[in-house]
């Protein structure tokens, strides 16, 4: 896990993934949570759920969703 900058924040640096990063307290969360095994919407605060996610490939949204 990286620290918050403006740089992250802005979308100016990109996440080893490839995808956004921003380093938030609210992005942080939801990555501690993703890492706890969570991956509802409901439990994530994220508009979908997750069917897959590792810090190396980043997420999957479920089929249908």
């Amino acid at each position: 896990m990286k620290d918050f900058t403006d740089e992250r924040h802005n979308g100016e640096e990109a996440c080893e993934c490839g995808g956004d990063f921003c380093g938030c307290e609210g992005c942080i969360e939801t990555i501690n949570d993703l890492v706890a095994g969570k991956r509802s919407a409901e439990e994530l605060g994220t508009q979908c759920d997750i069917e897959h996610w590792t810090e190396q490939d980043g997420i999957a949204k479920k089929e249908g969703v």
